[in-house]
């Protein structure tokens, strides 16, 4: 039996053990060995287990499968192999032991197991162990390696977080965090945070305005009702006497009809009856809110002798009914013989949709200059620290410093920088802040020169990075590199440049560059085109003098 470890790509580490038969490997999950990644197609190539014998064949993918470095069809595999699928590259090995989970590759990045069908797992590193994701560049961060192990352990092992901030972190991580990075793989950082300044701005705007607008709405409500109330109380306290002494032919309402706002005033009895105004004595209401308020505030007023007033709202109107009460000798005390009944205009004093959008567009205007003034602040904040980063490196490439400066205060990464200047001085052969070699001391290796400038290389978002050998092979390129010349890292590691070089142009370019560049002397700078856009090249030599260790030839766009 064989098992398939990732050895590159996400969730480094992960196992795929294969048992005999066709196994499919793309990125959707009705495939047995899922990598999920837009470099994979949704089935990318099939392997073909036949006891001893794997054979794996293209399965007409976008980005072709590799084998060793070679662009196959159909290729029979051997123990050793490296199969590269997409940004995967997967290393076929014998399996000691059968298992019979299925398993898969997460898409959040830390490489989870999540059982589909028909391949048996291994889990992490063949044997459970957590993934080791990033431990090379992170390896000399203090915590950082630490940090990834125990939020990968905690992957592999499904372990419930105990409590409520590890929740928080948990979702927090799982679908937040991982929603934006896989975003950021797409789009610039500076696209993502101006995208998160936006969602920020609108939100602020909103959940500011809203709760603002809804108190000032409940408030002028309330005053409209508190004016509708009072003028009913008044139509009632004009009228009282008149109805105690029976002359109902003097029941007025006419002052009340004159205030601004005032749908309607009437004074009935209770039977419904109209008493006043004149032009409507001895009717019924018939419009339909006036008469089903009548019909409600009668019956509460039978219901509840105490009750003061009644109150209804019908869109736009509101309704005030007060009791209009006069003493009765014979039941020897005040009775209801009247409503006094208001209707009032409650928009003249409430905010009209008008007015509620224009609020929240100052308030969105006002907001977005304020989030644009900070943006380009924190943007400018973010991006000088890393320029100056980059040009420190440059001059202690160029023998002019012997590392970098922490010029900016973020202790959050000044380990970073420990690194890097750790890197440098081992690639140029400082030692203890020296310029020239210890005495005594051994001029570092390729591996070791390498090994400190891969992290460097990774580390620059805003240059390219190619590492070359003395003999020109390929030991290291960062993905700007990749992107602007086509060349993989994954398959052209290890390979000469000849070999694996897409432009003859470029090729030329570089042999000229190389055989110009000596350790310690300027560096050689040429321009070139890459797809229509020209770039500064620059090519140096780090070792010692006639004898270059290694080449690094860096790319900027020009201007």
């Amino acid at each position: 039996m064989y098992k398939l470890t990732v050895i590159n790509g996400a969730a480094r580490g992960t196992v795929f053990r294969l048992e005999d038969g066709e196994r499919t490997v793309g990125r959707t999950l009705g495939n047995d060995v899922v990598l999920p990644s837009p470099q994979v197609s949704k089935k990318h190539c099939v392997l073909n287990v036949q006891g001893s014998d794997v054979t794996v064949s293209d399965a007409g993918s976008s980005n072709g499968t590799f084998v060793n470095g070679v662009l196959v069809k159909s290729r029979k595999l051997m123990p050793g192999d490296r199969l590269s699928v997409g940004d995967f590259v997967l290393e076929l090995t014998k399996a000691a032991q059968p298992s019979t989970a299925p398993v898969t590759l997460d898409s959040g990045g830390f490489g989870n197991v999540v059982p589909l069908r028909g391949v048996p797992a291994g889990g992490f590193g063949g044997s459970g162990s957590a993934p080791q994701a990033g431990a090379a560049a992170a390896s000399g961060i203090p915590g950082l390696t630490a940090g990834l192990e125990q939020v990968n352990a905690q992957s592999v092992a499904g372990a419930a977080p105990k409590n409520v901030k590890e929740k928080v972190q948990f979702y927090f991580e799982k679908f937040v965090l991982n929603f934006l990075q896989n975003l950021n793989e797409k789009y610039e950082w500076r696209v993502m945070v101006a995208g998160m300044f936006a969602v920020l701005t609108v939100g602020a705007a909103v959940l500011s305005v809203y709760p603002v607008l809804e108190r000032t709405t409940e408030k002028l409500a309330a005053e409209a009702r508190e004016r509708t109330a009072f003028l009913a109380r008044q139509l009632v306290d004009r009228n009282s006497r008149f109805l105690y002494e029976k002359m109902d032919s003097k029941v007025d309402v006419g002052f009340v009809e004159k205030e601004k706002g005032v749908l309607a005033a009437y004074v009935v009895d209770n039977e419904g009856r109209v008493l006043a105004p004149a032009r409507k004595i001895n009717q019924y209401l018939t419009e339909t809110n006036e008469a089903s308020f009548v019909a409600i505030a009668r019956a509460a007023f039978v219901k509840k002798e105490r009750l003061e007033e009644v109150t209804r709202v019908f869109g736009d109107a509101i309704y005030v009914a007060v009791p209009l009460k006069v003493f009765n000798p014979a039941a020897g005390k005040n009775v209801t013989v009247a409503l006094g009944i208001v209707g009032f205009d409650r928009s003249l004093m409430l905010f009209d949709e008008g007015t509620t959008a224009l609020t929240y567009i100052q308030a969105l205007i006002l907001a977005s200059i304020l989030s644009v003034i900070v943006f380009f602040s924190m943007y400018r904040l973010t991006l000088k620290p890393l320029t100056k980063l980059n040009e420190d490196i440059d001059l202690v490439l160029k023998g002019n410093a012997s590392s970098v400066n922490r010029k900016f205060k973020m202790e959050e990464v000044d380990p970073l920088f420990d690194v890097i200047n750790v890197a440098l001085q081992r690639a140029s052969g400082f030692q203890g802040g020296s310029a020239s070699p210890a005495a005594g001391g051994d001029v570092p290796s390729i591996d070791d020169v390498v090994g400190a400038l891969k992290f460097v290389a990774e580390s620059t978002a805003e240059n390219g990075v190619l590492l070359l050998s003395p003999e020109k092979r390929v030991l290291h390129l960062n993905a700007f590199m990749e992107e602007i010349t086509g060349i993989r890292a994954a398959m052209a590691a290890g390979d000469e440049f000849s070999n694996v070089v897409r432009d003859a142009a470029f090729n030329a370019l570089v042999d000229d560059m190389v055989s110009k560049t000596a350790p310690g002397a300027a560096a050689v700078v040429e321009d070139f085109e890459f797809s229509g856009t020209m770039y500064r090249m620059e090519c140096y030599g780090i070792g010692q003098p006639g004898a270059a260790k290694l080449y690094v030839m860096t790319a900027r766009k020009s201007g």
